[in-house]
């Protein structure tokens, strides 16, 4: 990345950053125009952030490795907003074919969807493409519960690793149990904290 000056930035896209090697993406490097289409596409969602048009005078795939941005002014918050979930790059092969990602989805990070239910799980599986020798995990297991005490019994039978707490009371309750079972390599969470 590169600030020429306080409204120009300047991303060299890595040449080994590849979407999976299946179809409909078979293998193929991440673009720039990637990054336009994923950003268009989410400015056009109707839930969409109104802080793109606030501050961006403009953004482009100067060529198939370098995206480019020109605020209206300097922006603080800039990279978070380019690195948030809801501005996610995406092959749009994918958004062709399938539509609303609701059943379907690739991207370059270091895990793909194995499995996902709304109401149930997601399931993540280490991407075999990722330009990293990590991650030094194989995967990760999301679990859905809907009700708090059963989540909290997960966690203190060991089912879970990690438990995420709504409250502080929640967490120091859960933390409490866990330091009088001797269990203090797992962690209480407040949902405030992550």
């Amino acid at each position: 990345m590169e600030t020429p000056d306080d409204t120009h930035w300047i991303f060299n896209l890595r040449g080994d950053a590849k979407y999976p090697d299946a179809a409909p993406t078979s293998g193929r490097a991440v673009t720039a125009e990637d990054v336009v289409k994923s950003i268009d596409r989410y400015r056009s969602m109707p839930s969409a952030s109104t802080s793109w048009n606030e501050w961006t005078e403009r953004y482009e795939a100067a060529d198939a490795r370098t995206f480019t941005v020109l605020s209206k002014k300097p922006y603080g918050y800039f990279l978070m907003d380019l690195g948030s979930p809801l501005t996610a790059i995406m092959a749009m092969e994918i958004v062709d074919q399938f539509g609303d990602l609701k059943t379907h989805s690739a991207g370059s990070g270091p895990f793909t969807v194995k499995s996902y239910d709304p109401n149930v799980a997601l399931e993540l599986v280490r991407n075999p493409s990722y330009y990293h020798e990590y991650p030094y995990v194989d995967g990760i297991n999301t679990k859905v519960y809907t009700d708090d005490s059963a989540a909290q019994a997960a966690f203190r039978a060991g089912q879970l690793d990690t438990y995420v707490a709504t409250t502080k009371p929640k967490a120091d309750n859960v933390s409490e149990s866990l330091a009088s079972a001797s269990r203090s390599s797992w962690t209480a969470y407040t949902a405030s904290s992550c």
